[in-house]
């Protein structure tokens, strides 16, 4: 096969050589172009679109962190004395069906024990005391009960 190039090669005017070799790196620098330059440019641009929209959210997710915050810090929920949270924790569970078969007061906030409850109500629970009545829960054990819909739960839960 090479020796029939070469055959080839050597039949050939200068002339004839210059268009062969004229015609391999015009065609090289084709496929370069289309293969290799072309897509690295739109991958770039594609790239730059990218990160340039990227860097917009951003701004825009530090915009609404920062309004956030200060509406925070203007609307920031009293802080429960200690001797109410019991009786806010027992009625606020009350108004949700969840009954809490004890309470305990600690030197960390309050323990409660829930024998079973819903499992939804329970958490609507917990979220409207640490959302709304700025309470902190210390310590928590959810545990689902077989043979039964319900969880059994216990919680140390403290004022702010």
């Amino acid at each position: 096969m090479m020796t029939s190039l070469r055959d080839w090669w050597s039949e050939q005017t200068p002339r004839e050589r210059l268009l062969v070799v004229a015609a391999f790196v015009l065609t090289s620098a084709l496929a370069l172009q289309f293969l290799v330059v072309s897509p690295m440019r739109e991958g770039r641009a594609r790239a730059q679109s990218s990160y340039d929209s990227a860097i917009a959210a951003l701004e825009e997710i530090r915009q609404g962190v920062a309004v956030a915050r200060s509406q925070s810090a203007a609307a920031s929920p009293e802080r429960i004395a200690p001797e109410n949270l019991r009786a806010m924790l027992t009625a606020a569970a009350a108004r949700r069906g969840i009954l809490i078969n004890r309470v305990q007061p600690t030197d960390e906030g309050v323990d409660l024990r829930i024998d079973e409850a819903d499992p939804e109500a329970l958490f609507a629970w917990l979220y409207e005391m640490t959302q709304e009545r700025n309470v902190r829960i210390r310590r928590a054990s959810v545990r689902h009960e077989s043979g039964g819909a319900g969880v059994r739960a216990s919680f140390l839960i403290s004022a702010g």
